[in-house]
């Protein structure tokens, strides 16, 4: 039996002698066998959400404590996302404000923070309020251990190098490294065919579909 099939191996095949730690051993009977898929933070952030929405408030908390345990992350229950988003490597270490605003086609490397602060405010067209957490626009790429915070707005098919700190918006199509971020290169009508492999979602795209949405996005 394994995940997939709803069914969890709560006990070991043999009787254990606590010999060790008690408290560490009792956690790892819970854990399923070795081969079974532990859940992304994507994945565990849909339970927790529809758990929240359903008025199943205790299971939604125990989805965001599952987030904790399993990949270090604080994806909560309450966060609205439009669509799917990328965690990679399953979204280790992922700290995410629950109104943050991030469009389908979004990848976010591990270790990576998207926050609020006072310092910039932005209107959530969402909810018609200020708002002093970040917006990413669709197919933009986060980079391991970024750092985004403030009513900012990251325009779509950018690209955000990792360990960059970006307290500022910035256009489409930009390419934003350091701390804090400076825009180091620009994805553009012209180049867009070399950048499409960095955009994880339209590798499977043609080119055809990959180049009508560059030119929706991106400024002649």
């Amino acid at each position: 039996t394994n995940l997939r099939d709803g069914k969890w191996n709560l006990s070991p095949e043999k009787k254990v002698n606590h010999g060790w730690d008690k408290l560490v051993d009792t956690w790892i009977e819970c854990i399923p066998t070795i081969g079974d898929k532990i859940p992304s933070a994507y994945r565990i952030w849909q339970s927790s959400n529809r758990y929240l929405k359903a008025g199943m408030l205790d299971r939604a908390d125990r989805c965001e404590r599952l987030n904790y345990l399993f990949h270090n992350s604080y994806v909560p229950a309450s966060l609205e996302l439009e669509g799917e988003v990328i965690f990679a490597y399953g979204g280790i270490g992922v700290i995410l404000h629950k109104d943050a605003e991030i469009a389908p086609g979004v990848t976010i490397g591990a270790n990576v923070t998207i926050g609020g602060n006072g310092s910039k405010t932005r209107i959530d067209q969402r909810v018609n309020k200020l708002t002093t957490v970040p917006k990413i626009c669709a197919l933009t790429v986060i980079g391991a251990g970024a750092n985004i915070t403030g009513g900012i707005e990251i325009g779509p098919l950018s690209i955000i190098a990792p360990n960059t700190v970006v307290i500022k918006s910035v256009p489409a199509g930009s390419i934003i490294a350091g701390a804090p971020g400076k825009e180091i290169g620009r994805v553009t009508i012209e180049n867009a065919l070399r950048y499409k492999a960095k955009f994880l979602p339209a590798r499977s795209w043609s080119e055809e579909k990959y180049m009508t949405f560059v030119k929706e996005n991106l400024s002649v």
